[in-house]
């Protein structure tokens, strides 16, 4: 073995550190990613490495080129250009995928390991859930692991459901039958702690991807139907003898639920802002700060909030308000450009792991109506790794088809 073979090697090692280690801390993610950076920069130098990303570059190139360029806009440059920064380094392991990841077992291993990590999580959140319930306490909204990321291990576990029912419902011959029984398993392990996880928007979002997965995947809709009425009736059982779970469907229509209030309220002072800074926004990293100090934020939003409040709970309304208009068409045309191209080969070519990249996409999309999902440090990581793998498998699939 050469040393570019074993630069590889090692970059692919520490892409497997931090895929499990991910769910758990994030930051210690990062120290994988970036001994990866290094050592892609030493393997770029003794073997340069011809990337082509297609059409996938430009949504990429235009958001943070565009976003790149607003940091100088910007009142605090400094404080952009940390922000700015913080955001693109969740991207590094997508790079580092496409660029070095080779072969289809290595992208199974990436995969895998990912999955492990989050049923992983799913067992000890479901543990702390069944806990708290004997101990008399209604509020289990669990994050496994990392108490205060309830949000965060939410939109992985949409993206992680998503996965496991694609496998276990995939139509192609390639896929071992064993491999199936483990990802039902895997997909109910992660099913249970997101209702012990208690995230509204993405209990919904849940069940429109699920169903969306089972009538495409089951070609008999009776079987599909079935299938659906089965998981329908686990989640009424559950929720029949979780008075935490009553409450918090109910909550769904409740106009003067705490959540539901706030969220209007932080809306309603956001547009504000927004308003006044149209065009380039207040500046990357500068929203809670000219929140408060400029007095866009009302009492009754405090009352209700508190103060801190660091974003605008809403994707589009967040980045408006720190980029303008001009971060926001960048963002949509990245974003739509992810979902469009996605959808196409879905559609076009039947394919089901477009279609469940689709689905990620827009489960993302989706959990950014009622937070700022694409400012989730973990989840929006998780996100550009799983597109990684997409991508790469999709070039594999496409040289292996020319062979």
């Amino acid at each position: 073995m050469n040393l570019v073979e074993r630069l590889d090697k090692w970059i692919f090692w520490c892409l497997c550190g931090y895929s499990f280690i991910l769910c758990f801390e994030s930051r210690l993610a990062d120290q994988f990613a970036g001994f990866a950076v290094l050592l892609g920069c030493v393997r770029f130098i003794k073997e340069p490495i011809k990337v082509n990303l297609s059409f996938y570059n430009r949504a990429f190139f235009v958001f943070f080129s565009t976003m790149f360029l607003l940091v100088f806009t910007s009142p605090e440059i400094d404080v952009s250009l940390r922000a700015f920064w913080h955001t693109f380094n969740r991207t590094l392991p997508f790079f580092l995928i496409v660029i070095f990841i080779k072969r289809k077992r290595e992208l199974g291993i990436l995969l895998f390991v990912l999955l492990i990590s989050i049923f992983i999580n799913s067992l000890y959140a479901i543990c702390l859930g069944i806990e708290n319930i004997n101990m008399g306490n209604q509020n289990i909204r669990m994050a496994g692991f990392k108490e205060r990321d309830i949000i965060h291990f939410a939109g992985m576990l949409a993206m992680y459901i998503v996965i496991t029912l694609t496998i276990f419902l995939s139509n192609s011959s390639e896929l071992e039958m064993k491999y199936k029984y483990y990802a039902i398993f895997l997909f109910t392990i992660g099913f249970i702690a997101l209702m012990f996880n208690g995230t509204r928007i993405v209990w919904a979002i849940a069940a429109l991807l699920i169903v969306s997965i089972i009538f495409n995947q089951i070609k008999n809709k009776n079987k599909a139907l079935i299938f659906v009425l089965l998981i329908a009736f686990g989640v009424i059982g559950f929720t029949y003898i979780n008075p935490f779970m009553q409450q918090r469907i109910a909550s769904y229509f409740d106009a003067n639920n705490p959540s539901n209030k706030g969220h209007y309220l932080i809306a309603r002072d956001s547009i504000k802002l927004i308003q006044d800074h149209p065009i380039l926004g207040v500046g990357q990293g500068r929203f809670m700060k000219v929140f408060y100090t400029e007095g866009y934020i009302q009492q009754d939003t405090i009352v209700n909030e508190g103060k801190m409040i660091p974003h605008a709970h809403n994707n589009t309304l967040m980045i408006l308000a720190e980029s303008g208009i001009i971060g926001c068409i960048a963002f949509w045309f990245m974003m739509g450009s992810f979902l469009y191209w996605s959808y196409k080969k879905w559609r076009v070519e039947k394919d089901e792991i477009s279609m469940a990249f689709f689905l990620i996409t827009l489960s993302t999309i989706l959990q950014g109506l009622t937070d700022y999902s694409f400012g989730l440090s973990s989840t929006t990581k998780m996100y550009f790794f799983i597109m990684g793998l997409y991508l790469c498998y999709t070039k594999i699939e496409i040289k292996h088809d020319k062979i």
